[in-house]
């Protein structure tokens, strides 16, 4: 790196890779950078962004990240307006690259990790004010590894009315049914619990809804999982929207341009 920063070259890394150069004590005079991997990034200014630019040194988290990054050089190396031209033509990859991140993230929690987070945020969605008030509630059945919903539903079945999705595969749609326990479910689409008897709920009936997504961002943006079951809903219900994640799946970016709700 001291060879590429005397003959103005620029030096890239992501994930990992900042920690190795750090141990080799060659970012001491970094102030800006940001690491997957923390450990050894001696004398570094380290940012919570996906990608940082300091000078001729590029450095990117990593996961989630992959698409910034090559975004980055390509602005540095060709040009702005070609690289947000590439990022739109790559819109749909990137939405893919995401999806498996999450996807992958998921899938690596264990079953104590999914219960502790999990406990985590019914305990923060049971403080919120709207749910207090709420007197029916909508909410997804969880299922691969997704943050538990189930407990959700024992602990507001005495004070609210439960609402659940079914999903249809063959038109693409949501239909919404009262459950009034999980003994009266059985494996769906795609493996999901729903109920055996089927007794229809209206939507305008339902004050906050639970709302499932491999991603989110601050702003109301969701990403789904591609199949767009409760973009209709979203859009036509004034319930309040309430999505239910993982602190990894909180995204920055990206979302602005899909599905929002409020």
């Amino acid at each position: 790196m001291n060879h590429a920063v005397a003959n103005r070259i620029y030096v890239s890394a992501i994930c990992a890779a900042p920690s190795i150069l750090g141990k080799k004590m060659l970012l001491e005079d970094k102030k800006r950078l940001v690491s997957g991997l923390r450990k050894y990034l001696y004398g570094a200014d380290v940012k919570s962004d996906k990608v940082v630019v300091d000078g001729k040194f590029i450095t990117g988290k990593g996961a989630g990240a992959a698409a910034d990054f090559g975004f980055a050089m390509l602005a540095i190396l060709k040009d702005k307006e070609t690289a947000d031209r590439v990022k739109g033509d790559n819109a749909v990859l990137i939405k893919d690259e995401i999806r498996e991140d999450m996807r992958a993230k998921r899938r690596a929690l264990s079953k104590d990790e999914v219960k502790i987070k999990s406990d985590e945020i019914r305990q923060r969605l049971l403080g919120v004010e709207r749910v207090k008030q709420a007197k029916t509630i909508c909410t997804f059945i969880s299922a691969f590894k997704e943050p538990d919903t189930v407990e959700i539903i024992k602990e507001l079945w005495e004070q609210k009315k439960i609402v659940v999705p079914i999903t249809d595969i063959e038109s693409g749609t949501l239909s919404l049914s009262y459950i009034n326990s999980m003994d009266d479910m059985k494996k769906g689409a795609y493996g999901i619990l729903e109920p055996k008897t089927v007794r229809k709920a209206d939507e305008n009936n339902i004050d906050v809804i639970l709302v499932p997504g491999l991603a989110f961002d601050r702003n109301g943006g969701r990403m789904g999982f591609g199949k767009g079951y409760y973009d209709r809903l979203l859009e036509s219900s004034k319930a309040v929207k309430i999505g239910l994640c993982y602190d990894f799946q909180i995204l920055e970016k990206y979302l602005r341009k899909f599905t929002m709700f409020r």
